[in-house]
């Protein structure tokens, strides 16, 4: 993951990027789950 990202980005409110890295980490998990799903898990 690029978490690299946060490093050069400007200071947020610590609940915005909580908000940012939930999403994240759900979209990643939907990812992961979708491919267990379909059977075509790809790193």
């Amino acid at each position: 993951m690029a978490f690299e990202k946060f490093t050069t980005r400007p200071m947020m409110g610590r609940k915005e990027l909580l908000k940012i890295t939930l999403r994240k980490a759900d979209h990643g998990w939907k990812l992961i789950v979708d491919g267990r799903l379909t059977g075509n898990l790809q790193f």
